[in-house]
């Protein structure tokens, strides 16, 4: 995903996630509900203003997508922090273990 090593995903997984949780969860909830109940009104009180529906779905779209780049970000981290233990034990192996895993010179 970006050219960060391991542990350094792995922090800026961490931040991500400290971040998300108390600031841009909540905010993109209440933007969220405030753009849904927005699209409600409109498609009761005006189902011939299209152009306004499409503006109103398309705020909502956006506001998910963001919502997922923001958990990539999290999901990135997980993945090198496994990638990092996978390495530890690895490294932990005998070189006749290794050998018999194919990870190691014969």
């Amino acid at each position: 995903m970006t050219e960060l090593n391991e542990a350094q995903r792995v922090e800026r997984a961490a931040r991500a996630r400290s971040a998300i949780d108390e600031f841009f969860a909540p905010a993109l909830a209440r933007a969220h509900t405030a753009f849904s109940a927005r699209l409600k009104e409109i498609c009761a009180r005006e189902p011939w203003a299209a152009d306004r529906i499409a503006a109103v779905a398309n705020a909502i779209r956006i506001l998910e997508e963001l919502g997922r780049d923001l958990e990539a970000a999290i999901h990135d981290g997980d993945a090198a922090a496994e990638a990092l233990l996978r390495a530890e034990k690895y490294e932990k192996l005998t070189p006749a273990r290794r050998r018999l895993l194919g990870i190691g010179r014969f």
